[in-house]
């Protein structure tokens, strides 16, 4: 394994870049942004949102694992060469396949209740391959009302809230979405039996701090309700659309 080299890459983190088995992988340290204090729970949900998303569709799922690179702790994630760093006006005319590789990806946020989905963090490989990275800020807004079930019309973070703006445009007939895909991602999720999938966040539980104390139980029901909420949600989406 390499020594760690400063990555480029943005954010206020910094990120290293390192070399595993032939592979280039990044490591992102697990603190608060700002000052510095470390949040170990991050790392945790970041590797359960690999489990998940490995779930979903192993082929666009990206490796990420719990690990520690000289005295940090954090998490190390498998670096995609990208064809695009983001996806800035990608949904104005997106292609049916695209869109199928979108809303699989949304099954996978949905799961997290992540809503940190605004542009920048989705990134489209060279291998032609969409797919949504830095998903630390899964389950943060677990305990407010609204999100509680699925919207077009909620952005906690201020930032955008990319599926909000393609379901938006559905509604408003400038963009068509094939809901039925969600079919066979929602029966990969329903494959795995609950007490395996909650294993995925072990670590995540043991971690989150007391502020989140049904946390457990929020998971499990994201995970057991999934076609049932996402049934309605399409029925709502399909009885506002103005065409």
């Amino acid at each position: 394994m390499s020594k760690l080299r400063i990555a480029n890459l943005g954010g206020l983190n910094r990120k290293y870049l390192f070399e595993k088995d032939g592979k280039t992988w990044m490591f992102k340290e697990s603190v608060e942004k700002f000052t510095g204090i470390p949040i170990s729970f991050r790392a945790y949900v970041q590797e359960a949102a690999y489990r998940v998303q490995n779930i979903v569709d192993p082929v666009s799922a990206i490796p990420c694992f719990v690990d520690k690179k000289d005295g940090m702790f954090g998490a190390s994630q498998q670096y995609i060469d990208v064809e695009k760093g983001s996806v800035y006006g990608i949904i104005d005319n997106p292609s049916p396949e695209l869109m199928e590789q979108i809303m699989r990806e949304y099954i996978t946020d949905y799961l997290l209740n992540h809503y940190d989905t605004h542009e920048r963090n989705f990134i489209i490989g060279k291998d032609g391959i969409f797919r949504g990275v830095d998903k630390e800020q899964s389950f943060r807004f677990s305990n407010e009302r609204r999100a509680q079930k699925p919207t077009y019309d909620y952005d906690p973070n201020g930032t955008g809230v990319m599926y909000d703006d393609i379901f938006q445009r559905y509604i408003r007939g400038s963009v068509d979405i094939d809901f039925s895909v969600f079919e066979k991602y929602i029966a990969r999720v329903e494959s795995v039996p609950t007490k395996e999938y909650m294993e995925f966040f072990d670590g995540y539980i043991k971690h989150i701090d007391s502020r989140f104390p049904n946390i457990e139980k929020f998971i499990r029901s994201k995970k057991e309700t999934i076609r049932e909420q996402l049934g309605g949600f399409v029925q709502t989406l399909e009885s506002e659309r103005d065409l």
